[in-house]
């Protein structure tokens, strides 16, 4: 049991700490973001070049490499235009954000939980819902948006991890 609530506690702090950045450098974490995922996509691209280049070399014939060409060109957008990348993104990341607001819901209502511990559930899925939504609507506060959900939920598996004995049952029992 120590193990399950020393994973919580390190979670929670995980994401209270990533929560308080994105709230307190919106700007600066889009940018981060969006230069991270610009050098994923430049890795992606390279890779598949050489790829190209190698088998074009062996074979004398390859096709177009179309998927390294589209990652060069996300990539140049990333590095060029990080926070307008950020915010196309964001629609993404919103709707990511309230599936898995439903699904914390749906997993809250059927679990076989303490009634105070349903309740909490519950409102933390709202709350993580509700927040997808305020992304979705204004994409432009998205990272704030994120940073809160973060640290609500980080302050959530505090609690989870406090109560680990009685929130934690067999899985078998739960209803089908």
């Amino acid at each position: 049991m120590n193990s399950s609530r020393g994973a919580f506690l390190i979670t929670a702090i995980i994401m209270i700490i990533f929560g308080i950045v994105l709230i307190a450098f919106p700007v600066f974490a889009a940018a981060s973001f969006s230069v991270m995922v610009g050098v994923a996509f430049a890795l992606i691209a390279i890779s598949g070049f050489v790829t190209w280049l190698t088998v074009r070399r062996a074979t004398g014939t390859a096709t177009v490499p179309i998927v390294s060409i589209l990652c060069l060109v996300m990539a140049i957008v990333c590095f060029v235009h990080p926070i307008g990348f950020a915010s196309v993104i964001g629609w993404v990341v919103a709707l990511c954000t309230i599936i898995g607001g439903v699904c914390q819901l749906l997993d809250a209502a059927r679990a076989p939980l303490a009634r105070f511990d349903k309740v909490i559930s519950i409102v933390v899925a709202a709350i993580v819902i509700f927040f997808g939504l305020c992304a979705l609507i204004h994409p432009a506060l998205l990272v704030v948006y994120m940073g809160i959900v973060l640290v609500i939920e980080g302050i959530y598996f505090v609690f989870a991890a406090a109560h680990a004995k009685s929130a934690i049952i067999d899985v078998d029992s739960w209803e089908n």
